[in-house]
Protein backbone atom coordinates (compact mmCIF):
# COMPACT_ATOMS: atom_id res chain seq x y z
CA UNK A 1 0.00 0.00 0.00
CA UNK A 2 2.89 2.61 0.56
CA UNK A 3 4.59 2.73 -2.71
CA UNK A 4 0.81 2.41 -4.24
CA UNK A 5 0.50 5.61 -1.88
CA UNK A 6 4.00 7.02 -3.55
CA UNK A 7 3.41 6.50 -7.12
CA UNK A 8 0.12 8.20 -6.33
CA UNK A 9 1.58 11.11 -4.25
CA UNK A 10 4.34 11.02 -7.23
CA UNK A 11 0.89 11.36 -9.45
CA UNK A 12 -0.37 14.30 -7.69
CA UNK A 13 2.86 16.49 -7.29
CA UNK A 14 3.45 15.67 -11.22
CA UNK A 15 -0.46 17.70 -11.76
CA UNK A 16 0.64 20.65 -9.27
CA UNK A 17 3.91 21.41 -11.05
CA UNK A 18 1.73 21.59 -14.11
CA UNK A 19 -1.46 23.36 -12.63
CA UNK A 20 -3.92 20.99 -13.46
CA UNK A 21 -4.94 20.58 -9.85
CA UNK A 22 -8.02 22.07 -7.65
CA UNK A 23 -5.25 23.97 -5.08
CA UNK A 24 -6.09 27.45 -7.13
CA UNK A 25 -9.59 26.95 -5.64
CA UNK A 26 -8.78 25.30 -2.30
CA UNK A 27 -6.73 28.19 -2.03
CA UNK A 28 -9.26 30.99 -2.91
CA UNK A 29 -11.82 29.33 -0.75
CA UNK A 30 -9.35 28.81 2.53
CA UNK A 31 -7.98 32.59 1.99
CA UNK A 32 -11.40 33.74 1.94
CA UNK A 33 -12.75 35.61 5.34
CA UNK A 34 -16.09 33.68 4.91
CA UNK A 35 -14.61 30.48 4.44
CA UNK A 36 -15.33 28.32 7.74
CA UNK A 37 -13.01 25.80 8.91
CA UNK A 38 -15.79 23.01 8.49
CA UNK A 39 -15.87 23.92 4.76
CA UNK A 40 -12.45 23.49 4.20
CA UNK A 41 -12.45 20.10 5.99
CA UNK A 42 -14.54 18.97 3.79
CA UNK A 43 -13.13 20.07 0.75
CA UNK A 44 -10.12 18.57 2.08
CA UNK A 45 -11.94 15.20 2.18
CA UNK A 46 -13.25 15.34 -0.84
CA UNK A 47 -10.02 16.38 -2.74
CA UNK A 48 -8.49 13.08 -0.88
CA UNK A 49 -11.46 11.02 -1.42
CA UNK A 50 -11.49 11.67 -5.17
CA UNK A 51 -7.64 11.56 -5.75
CA UNK A 52 -7.72 8.14 -3.70
CA UNK A 53 -10.96 6.76 -6.31
CA UNK A 54 -8.21 8.00 -9.07
CA UNK A 55 -5.32 6.06 -7.97
CA UNK A 56 -7.86 3.07 -7.54
CA UNK A 57 -8.78 3.03 -11.12
CA UNK A 58 -5.33 3.85 -12.49
CA UNK A 59 -3.02 1.38 -10.69
CA UNK A 60 -5.81 -1.04 -10.82
CA UNK A 61 -5.69 -1.83 -6.72
CA UNK A 62 -7.59 -4.79 -5.67
CA UNK A 63 -9.69 -4.67 -9.37
CA UNK A 64 -12.24 -7.54 -9.13
CA UNK A 65 -13.89 -7.94 -12.69
CA UNK A 66 -12.85 -6.98 -16.55
CA UNK A 67 -14.79 -4.57 -18.46
CA UNK A 68 -14.23 -5.81 -22.63
CA UNK A 69 -14.24 -3.91 -25.36
CA UNK A 70 -13.48 -5.20 -29.31
CA UNK A 71 -9.76 -3.96 -28.64
CA UNK A 72 -8.89 -3.56 -25.06
CA UNK A 73 -9.77 -5.22 -21.13
CA UNK A 74 -10.11 -2.63 -18.59
CA UNK A 75 -9.59 -3.26 -14.54
CA UNK A 76 -12.57 -1.94 -12.55
CA UNK A 77 -14.16 -2.69 -8.63
CA UNK A 78 -17.90 -4.01 -9.17
CA UNK A 79 -19.00 -2.34 -6.12
CA UNK A 80 -17.75 1.49 -7.81
CA UNK A 81 -19.77 0.29 -10.89
CA UNK A 82 -22.53 -0.83 -8.85
CA UNK A 83 -22.84 2.61 -6.87
CA UNK A 84 -23.15 4.48 -10.29
CA UNK A 85 -25.24 2.53 -12.41
CA UNK A 86 -27.81 0.22 -11.89
CA UNK A 87 -27.39 -1.79 -14.44
CA UNK A 88 -24.11 -3.13 -13.67
CA UNK A 89 -25.26 -3.30 -10.15
CA UNK A 90 -28.59 -6.16 -11.44
CA UNK A 91 -25.49 -7.83 -13.46
CA UNK A 92 -23.38 -8.69 -10.35
CA UNK A 93 -26.45 -8.98 -8.18
CA UNK A 94 -27.91 -11.77 -9.75
CA UNK A 95 -26.52 -14.65 -11.29
CA UNK A 96 -26.00 -13.49 -14.46
CA UNK A 97 -22.48 -14.76 -16.79
CA UNK A 98 -21.07 -11.35 -15.29
CA UNK A 99 -21.23 -12.10 -11.98
CA UNK A 100 -20.13 -15.83 -12.70
CA UNK A 101 -17.20 -14.80 -15.06
CA UNK A 102 -15.99 -11.38 -13.72
CA UNK A 103 -16.45 -9.93 -16.42
CA UNK A 104 -18.72 -7.58 -18.95
CA UNK A 105 -18.27 -7.94 -22.67
CA UNK A 106 -18.68 -4.36 -24.11
CA UNK A 107 -18.48 -4.81 -27.68
CA UNK A 108 -20.50 -2.06 -29.09
CA UNK A 109 -18.45 0.70 -27.47
CA UNK A 110 -15.10 1.71 -28.38
CA UNK A 111 -12.13 2.39 -25.66
CA UNK A 112 -12.31 6.02 -25.58
CA UNK A 113 -15.89 5.33 -24.44
CA UNK A 114 -14.85 3.26 -21.95
CA UNK A 115 -12.14 5.00 -20.31
CA UNK A 116 -14.15 7.95 -20.19
CA UNK A 117 -17.16 6.79 -18.52
CA UNK A 118 -14.54 4.40 -16.19
CA UNK A 119 -13.12 7.93 -15.08
CA UNK A 120 -16.84 9.73 -14.25
CA UNK A 121 -17.65 6.94 -12.15
CA UNK A 122 -14.83 7.02 -10.16
CA UNK A 123 -13.69 10.90 -10.06
CA UNK A 124 -16.65 12.88 -12.00
CA UNK A 125 -14.05 14.02 -14.21
CA UNK A 126 -14.30 14.58 -18.05
CA UNK A 127 -11.75 15.69 -19.39
CA UNK A 128 -11.20 17.12 -22.55
CA UNK A 129 -14.37 16.19 -24.04
CA UNK A 130 -15.53 16.94 -27.55
CA UNK A 131 -18.69 16.65 -29.00
CA UNK A 132 -18.46 13.20 -30.89
CA UNK A 133 -17.07 11.38 -27.91
CA UNK A 134 -19.84 13.36 -25.90
CA UNK A 135 -22.13 11.65 -28.18
CA UNK A 136 -20.90 8.45 -27.30
CA UNK A 137 -20.74 9.00 -24.13
CA UNK A 138 -24.08 9.96 -24.01
CA UNK A 139 -24.97 6.75 -25.12
CA UNK A 140 -23.25 4.36 -22.83
CA UNK A 141 -24.39 6.29 -19.85
CA UNK A 142 -27.92 5.82 -21.09
CA UNK A 143 -27.41 2.25 -22.26
CA UNK A 144 -26.12 1.80 -18.40
CA UNK A 145 -28.38 4.13 -16.53
CA UNK A 146 -25.49 6.03 -15.27
CA UNK A 147 -27.93 9.01 -15.06
CA UNK A 148 -25.34 11.56 -13.31
CA UNK A 149 -23.32 11.48 -16.22
CA UNK A 150 -25.95 11.98 -18.78
CA UNK A 151 -26.59 14.75 -17.50
CA UNK A 152 -22.46 15.81 -17.19
CA UNK A 153 -22.97 15.56 -20.63
CA UNK A 154 -26.03 17.43 -21.85
CA UNK A 155 -24.67 20.63 -21.72
CA UNK A 156 -23.87 20.82 -25.12
CA UNK A 157 -23.23 24.05 -25.89
CA UNK A 158 -20.10 24.04 -24.75
CA UNK A 159 -18.94 21.51 -27.01
CA UNK A 160 -21.31 21.77 -30.21
CA UNK A 161 -21.41 24.79 -32.91
CA UNK A 162 -24.75 26.12 -32.22
CA UNK A 163 -25.93 25.56 -35.58
CA UNK A 164 -25.48 22.05 -35.74
CA UNK A 165 -26.94 21.34 -32.35
CA UNK A 166 -30.25 20.73 -33.62
CA UNK A 167 -29.28 18.30 -35.75
CA UNK A 168 -27.18 16.48 -33.70
CA UNK A 169 -30.03 16.20 -31.09
CA UNK A 170 -32.29 14.60 -33.34
CA UNK A 171 -29.76 12.00 -34.06
CA UNK A 172 -28.75 11.38 -30.96
CA UNK A 173 -32.43 10.84 -29.92
CA UNK A 174 -33.05 8.78 -33.05
CA UNK A 175 -29.93 6.53 -32.26
CA UNK A 176 -30.85 6.25 -28.53
CA UNK A 177 -34.41 5.31 -29.49
CA UNK A 178 -33.75 2.65 -32.27
CA UNK A 179 -31.32 1.19 -29.76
Amino acid sequence: MFLVRRICTKRAIKKIDLGITIASVYNQITSEPNASHTEVKELDKMVDLKEDFHCLYDESILTDVKLRTATQTFQAHKNILSARSPVFRAMFMTDMKEKIQESVDLPDLEDDTVRRMLLYMYTNALDGLQFKSALKLYAAADKYEITALKTSVLPFEKICVPTTCVMCWFFLTCTLTMA
